[in-house]
């Protein structure tokens, strides 16, 4: 519920923030570019918000500014107006797909996914509507590798309508291009463990998206002006707003979850409390002992053995250890939770795995054994965490349990020693296991081989 309400105040903030520009996009207000330039670069000055929301309310827009056709008397042998002959043109219609390119592209970018989805929906349905030759349902572009190519037909159908009237910044190749290349740098970013990596893989993706919508967009307006008579550009849609603000929730959420994700780099870490029975599970040993034990490159070792059917391990076993792995130096702690990755010497064949194990939150992790463990990220109050990925592989929903052998610190509180063995379990409680034992920083305890070969319940 926690994390639902900061989405809600992240998605609400922005959409506040951007406002003025929301404002001026709906009244086709001139001066737009201004007013965007200001609202973005100047918004949170204060005053260049009030500025732009001034802007935007009180300049005129610009239907007003711009000549309403009148009624057309064609001399007679007189060629007719290309898209504006009253003769067999039907008359011009309230609500059309007819929007401002600029504006289809900035809210693409403020308020991505929800929103290009919508844009595809009204675009398949005024295909639909126009009786495009290879028009189909919206739904097939969820369909892998296929939805490009209903996505490219409808292009091209679009570019066929308009003919040598074509405007050149509309482009039917290009267009799908770009929508390709922002699906492969969206995937490219998600499966990236480094929060750098996956903002800039999202961020290209979504300049791509604006830049494809943008051509489309414009290809769009030219075909409605050539088939109805004073098609006039439409205000923004009930829809629209709703796919707005959800898309701003969206980015809220993908902000949020990025936040949870362990990085290359290692933060002054807060010291772990080992006083007080209240802070171990009730199945936890006694508190431990804080004892200096600085790390090594040869304490370490990550042992994992995965069902058949397991999406993350993929059904093998695998040992990482010295000489062809090393330990990141990325080793940290909530307090209630440590965070460790390893990865390949050899970057012809590369890989890294991390496993995250956490207390429930406000609990300091102790030696016992943690059940019904939750994904450590998003896990709920009073749950404890567990995540294991790697290898471009991890789980949305995780399920499992794990067992803590030792914990070692320094007088400053940040993790020199761990041993634990888990079992996590993905998408399903009941889904194949991955098992595995983790170790570094000091010697293996005598219960090793027991844990090693335990499925905890």
């Amino acid at each position: 519920m926690d994390a639902v309400w900061v989405v809600l105040i992240i998605g609400g903030l922005l959409a506040l923030y951007i406002l003025p520009s929301l404002i001026a996009a709906g009244r086709h207000t001139e001066m737009i570019l201004v007013i965007l330039v200001l609202n973005l670069l100047l918004g949170w000055t204060i005053l260049g918000w009030f500025v732009a929301l001034a802007l935007a309310m009180l300049l005129p827009p610009l239907a007003a500014t711009a000549a309403t056709p009148g009624p057309t008397t064609t001399e007679p042998g007189a060629p007719a107006a290309s898209g504006a002959s009253a003769v067999g043109l039907p008359p011009a219609r309230e609500g059309e797909f007819q929007i401002d390119p600029m504006r289809v592209a900035a809210l693409s970018l403020f308020a991505p996914i929800v929103y290009q989805y919508w844009w595809l929906w009204r675009f398949f349905k005024l295909a639909r509507r126009e009786r495009f030759p290879r028009a189909r349902s919206f739904w097939w572009i969820l369909v892998p590798l296929y939805g490009y190519a209903v996505i490219g037909r409808l292009f091209h159908d679009l570019q066929s309508r308009l003919g040598p009237e074509r405007p050149q910044a509309f482009n039917a190749q290009v267009a799908l291009g770009l929508i390709v290349a922002a699906n492969v740098s969206a995937g490219w970013g998600v499966r990236m463990s480094s929060i750098p990596f996956l903002v800039g893989g999202l961020a290209l993706s979504c300049v791509f998206t604006a830049m494809a919508l943008y051509q489309v967009q414009v290809g769009i307006n030219a075909y409605l002006r050539q088939t109805y008579v004073g098609d006039p550009q439409s205000g923004l849609f009930p829809g629209e707003i709703i796919a707005v603000v959800a898309g701003l929730a969206a980015l809220g959420l993908l902000v949020l979850g990025s936040s949870q994700l362990p990085t290359r780099q290692a933060p002054q870490l807060a010291a772990i409390s080992v006083a007080g029975p209240s802070a171990a599970p009730t199945n936890a040993s006694p508190p431990v002992t804080v004892t200096p034990s600085p790390i090594t490159p040869s304490d370490f070792v990550l042992k994992m053995t995965s069902e058949p059917g397991d999406f993350v391990g993929q059904g093998r076993a695998t040992t990482m250890t010295k000489p062809a792995w090393r330990l990141l130096p990325n080793v940290s702690s909530g307090p209630d939770s440590v965070s460790v990755s390893f990865e390949t010497i050899d970057t012809t064949n590369f890989a890294r795995w991390t496993v995250e194990l956490a207390a429930p939150k406000g609990q300091a992790l102790h030696p016992g054994t943690y059940l019904n463990a939750t994904r450590a990220a998003f896990r709920a109050a009073g749950s404890p965490g567990i995540d294991v990925f790697g290898d471009g592989r991890g789980c949305n929903n995780v399920y499992g349990s794990f067992s803590v052998t030792k914990v070692t610190m320094d007088p400053q509180g940040a993790v020199q020693g761990f041993e634990a063995t888990f079992e996590q379990h993905c998408e399903q409680p009941t889904a194949p296991a991955l098992r595995g034992y983790v170790r570094f920083g000091i010697a293996a305890s005598d219960q090793q081989a027991r844990l090693e070969t335990r499925s905890l319940g």
